[in-house]
This record gives C-alpha cells, structure tokens and sequence, in this order.
C-alpha cells in the first residue's frame, strides 16, 4: 500500500466519531498511525492516538503530534532516510513540510551511516571553528606580551 497522508480536514471529520475512525483502521489493516507535528500534542490527539493505540498494538509505533495522520507500511521504517524523504509527500502542503521533514529525521537511527557523516562533518567544523580561535586568542596574547614587554 503506498503511503497514504490524511490532512486535517479529514480529521476533524473523523474525530467526533470513534466509531469513524474504527472503520479508517479496519479499511488500512498493517498500516502504521503516525500524528506529525513540530509543536507536539494536543489533547484531541492524544485520545486520538489512544484510539489508535487499542486497534494497533501489535503494528507498530504512533508519533504523537497535531499536523496530520500519516498512514505507511511498516516497511517504511526500515528504509533508508534519503528514501523516505525522496518520496512523494502528497497532501501536505509546503507549510507543512517542516513537520514532515523532522518526523523522518527523528526516525533516523543513531548507526544510520548518512546521519553518522552528518554528525562527524558537523563535528569537524565546530572542532576547526574551536582551533582557529584558540589560534587567535595566543596571536593576541603574544602581541599584548610584546607591547607589555616594550614598554
């Protein structure tokens, strides 16, 4: 099933209706609920994910959040992040994006080589920024020495 992305009008459609969202889950069976947000949770979906929690037990993890429903395969998760984030988004839109974006890098795991790199490259300039201004400050401290010893 390719993953489907269901947008906050839909939600607020599903919501007053536990029921509603019983059949959504019946008609995806397999699939894993994924609320995405950068903000985090509200209390309409904490229940929410609660509901989903009680249907989907055995399939996998719920990101809690506020901006959307995800539906994916399960098989998702274990495919590299570059791939994931090269995938169609479908109905999010570009505001949305941010949130989509951070929900795939949390899923990232901490041996995931591409994540790895990124650490290590921004790991390098950080060192390279902490030796340039070590390097600095001594060529200051020699140059106030010099005038302290002249005078």
């Amino acid at each position: 099933m390719p993953p489907l992305i269901v947008p906050n009008s839909v939600l607020r459609k599903l919501w007053p209706s536990p029921e509603r969202i019983s059949k959504l889950l019946a008609e995806n069976p397999g699939t894993i609920f994924g609320i995405i947000s950068k903000t985090g949770a509200s209390p309409k979906t904490r229940t929410l994910t609660r509901l989903f929690e009680q249907k989907h037990e055995k399939t996998g993890k719920i990101t809690i959040g506020k901006t959307d429903i995800m539906i994916h395969d399960p098989l998702e998760e274990t495919r590299p992040a570059d791939q994931i984030l090269a995938r169609p988004i479908g109905l999010i839109s570009l505001k949305k994006r941010f949130a989509f974006d951070s929900f795939v890098k949390r899923q990232i795991k901490p041996d995931d080589e591409t994540r790895w790199s990124k650490i290590q490259s921004v790991e390098k300039e950080r060192l390279e920024a902490l030796e340039s201004g070590r390097e600095r400050r001594a060529e200051r401290a020699r140059q106030s020495g010099d005038a302290s010893a002249l005078s």
